[in-house]
């Protein structure tokens, strides 16, 4: 079942073809394409590109972003946060306890979520998505580049250089995007 927002229904025959709008259209390989453009290190100024949507659960990770993200904007964020938290891992592990558990799961490294939710590409976008909206609601006195604080760090006034950096990649990745549709218009 698609959570993506329908402008209305072609019906053909006795099939119903969901249509989207135009303005919230994201496929895989824009999403794949969004990958491409992400900065290699987070940490290092001016940062090539990496091969993001070529390592390893790129594609799985590109068709769940597409899924889920109601616009290019949040699929860029999701995209950055994908890369940069785990590198494509669907299942990767972070923030070891004192006993050596993993306390931040999947490709978007979410907490307190169970693994079988974080280790799936289709749950685990909805999951970071639904946590993203808390946080922007939780920190909304703050700039909007800064609002995902909260889930970076677990608060509204922590890691705000991170997110504010994060923000402007996704902007920067989205770009390109922007720009051929414009040179597809009339």
């Amino acid at each position: 079942m698609r959570t993506t927002p329908w402008i209305f229904s072609l019906v053909i025959g006795l099939v119903v073809l969901p249509v989207r709008s135009a303005e919230t259209v994201l496929t895989p390989d824009d999403v794949l394409a969004m990958m491409a453009r992400v900065p290699a290190s987070e940490h290092v100024p001016h940062a090539k590109p990496a091969p993001w949507h070529k390592i390893r659960d790129a594609h799985v990770i590109a068709k769940a972003i597409a899924r889920a993200a109601r616009t290019p904007e949040e699929g860029s964020r999701m995209v950055v946060y994908d890369v940069w938290e785990s590198g494509n891992d669907s299942h990767a592990r972070g923030d070891f306890d004192k006993t050596g558990h993993a306390q931040a799961l999947g490709a978007w490294q979410l907490h307190n979520v169970p693994a079988e939710i974080a280790d799936n590409p289709y749950k685990a976008v909805f999951a970071w998505r639904d946590l993203a909206d808390m946080n922007a609601k939780m920190c909304a006195d703050h700039p909007e580049a800064e609002r995902l604080a909260g889930l970076a760090s677990g608060s509204c006034d922590r890691a705000l250089d991170k997110v504010r950096h994060r923000d402007e990649v996704s902007h920067q990745i989205i770009t390109p995007l922007d720009e051929s549709a414009e040179a597809a218009l009339p």
